[in-house]
């Protein structure tokens, strides 16, 4: 679900992602988040404690908070001693939301625990995130670049 309040002429949107179980439903909060939290053009956030093993998964997320330019995301993907696996870069049209999921596997093919990407940006600001999801159950945990 989905919550959209209105304040003067800001607007903000909250969700919940969720799973439904036979006991009842369990999933992560999104909080909302406004675009002064955004990545800055030449910012470096850290998204940490991050897994893509048999345990858990990991999916990055990104969302342009410009509505008139594009941004480019750099994103460097590091194992637990910091030992770089690979990098991956994405280009963002003005608004647009993009989420790669299982994002280590397009660097590595070995297990990753406690992983870490590091998140650059150019271009437009960029709102970044990670969903470390337990691949048995799949309760995810949201985190937000350091």
């Amino acid at each position: 679900g989905s919550a959209v309040y209105a304040g003067g002429a800001a607007l903000g949107v909250a969700s919940r992602t969720y799973n439904q179980a036979a006991s009842g439903t369990f999933g992560q909060a999104i909080p909302g988040r406004s675009a002064g939290e955004a990545l800055a053009p030449g910012e470096v956030g850290y998204l940490v404690e991050l897994h893509e093993n048999g345990a858990f998964r990991t999916n990055l997320g990104f969302l342009n908070t410009s509505a008139s330019a594009s941004a480019v995301v750099t994103v460097d993907y590091y194992d637990q001693d910091g030992v770089a696996l690979g990098q991956r870069v994405v280009t963002l049209r003005p608004l647009e939301q993009h989420q790669e999921n299982r994002a280590f596997t397009a660097v590595t093919a070995e297990a990753v625990t406690n992983g870490r990407a590091r998140v650059r940006v150019s271009g437009a600001p960029v709102l970044a995130y990670a969903s470390v999801v337990d691949n048995q159950t799949s309760d995810p945990s949201y985190l937000e670049p350091r």
